[in-house]
């Protein structure tokens, strides 16, 4: 490259499209920052490499969209860094709030799904909360441009972007929103984590979050579609660590359902052990269950309590025979029985990978932006907000919350003079 084509020569930019604010990505969290940047007065381009924004939006709740949780507190997100940071963020824009903006200034009416304390929009389809966010962006005079990759980023005053076309444009601010490694069809394919180390962050090793387990026990994998009940705890060096409840369904391959994906980052990050209470029954509970029916067989007194192919699954594990009486177990046999249904390890081999994660774990540290305005630490005029940062949520429209909250926070402060 000659002195006369380096980015930061501006008698080189005379035919570059110049912009205040540069937002890179499509999805949730850039599409709110794109729209709170341009409503403030900003000129914003938002640019997204593939041919549709929101491709997560469209995808997200089989097709419904869980756009929020009815209801939340910071526990329902996970950080390496601090949970102060999480609230003074969450303060800036309130759940109620939010839900304020999707009804009153989108005209997406919310309803509540009751059994999973999700909102959904009352359609239940996800295209009108991505045609309510595209519609806002246009009225607020965001310039699109969609085929638009960006390939590197050069650190301003001002900040030049190239495509892999060569094609370039001009910001005095960029706002990284690119999401994470998950589902990569939908245009995630990690590069915001490049463009951040390249404009001087540091990155925490990203790992699949909300993401099904496999299992190599056929016995776990011969009851496909069973799904039940319990309460998780996350070990580590046999140390509890976290906890939760929740539905687990089993499948061909392994565990899914709200309670697997919900401890999963404790497995893909730190091999953390699962343990399960079926029901939620810890070993007193059980017992007491058992001794009251000490005439009865095991099969039949399981089934009184889980489902039929879950019981019988259980005690084939156990090696224990379905007909077998519960007055005649010995006493080892019953301390593994009620083990196996107050502290179940779950034989998991392994996390799936990205391509059927939810979330991306891990990420740029919440250390290195400002908490009020996330803002870089490491290069000023750079935001960065959503998937991208060090934060993952529970599945129910957590990560939903925080992409909408950050993007506001990181357009409105980019648009700042």
């Amino acid at each position: 490259m000659s002195d006369s084509d380096q980015p930061g020569n501006r008698a080189s930019l005379s035919d570059v499209d110049s912009f205040e604010i540069a937002v890179v990505g499509g999805g949730a969290a850039g599409l709110m920052a794109a729209t709170f940047a341009a409503e403030s007065g900003a000129k914003v381009v938002l640019l997204e490499g593939s041919q549709k924004t929101g491709a997560k939006i469209l995808i997200s709740g089989g097709g419904r969209c869980n756009v929020l949780p009815n209801e939340f507190d910071t526990s329902a997100f996970f950080t390496s860094g601090s949970t102060n940071v999480l609230r003074r963020i969450f303060r800036t824009w309130t759940l109620d709030q939010i839900r304020g903006f999707f009804e009153n200034e989108l005209n997406v009416p919310l309803a509540l799904e009751r059994d999973s304390g999700k909102l959904f929009p009352e359609s239940n389809r996800a295209k009108d909360i991505q045609q309510a966010l595209l519609l806002a962006s246009r009225k607020a005079k965001v310039q699109l441009k969609l085929d638009w990759r960006v390939e590197r980023i050069h650190a301003g005053p001002p900040f030049i972007l190239q495509d892999d076309n060569g094609r370039r444009i001009s910001a005095d601010k960029v706002v990284l929103a690119t999401g994470g490694k998950s589902l990569a069809e939908t245009g995630s394919d990690g590069s915001g984590y490049g463009f951040a180390e390249s404009l001087g962050h540091t990155t925490l090793p990203t790992y699949p979050a909300l993401v099904p387990l496999l299992t190599n026990d056929q016995t776990w994998m011969d009851i496909p579609g069973v799904a039940h009940y319990v309460e998780w705890t996350a070990f580590l060096k046999d140390k509890a660590v976290d906890v939760g409840d929740g539905n687990l369904l089993f499948t061909h391959v392994g565990f899914s359902g709200p309670a697997a994906l919900n401890c999963s980052h404790w497995v893909a990050r730190d091999g953390a052990t699962i343990r399960l209470a079926w029901n939620g029954w810890n070993e007193e509970t059980w017992l007491k269950k058992i001794r009251a029916s000490s005439r009865k067989e095991l099969g039949p007194l399981l089934s009184d309590f889980l489902p039929r192919r879950l019981s019988n699954a259980i005690l084939h594990h156990c090696k224990l025979p379905v007909e077998q009486q519960v007055s005649q177990l010995r006493k080892m046999d019953r301390n593994l029985f009620v083990s196996a249904l107050s502290a179940f390890e779950l034989p998991i081999s392994e996390p799936r990978d990205f391509r059927y994660a939810e979330v991306t774990g891990g990420g740029v540290p919440l250390s290195e932006v400002q908490p009020s305005t996330l803002e870089s630490r490491c290069t000023p005029g750079l935001f960065l907000c959503g998937e991208l940062l060090d934060v993952i949520g529970k599945i129910g429209g957590h990560n939903f919350l925080w992409a909408w909250c950050t993007g506001k926070l990181a357009g409105t402060q980019a648009a700042k003079k």
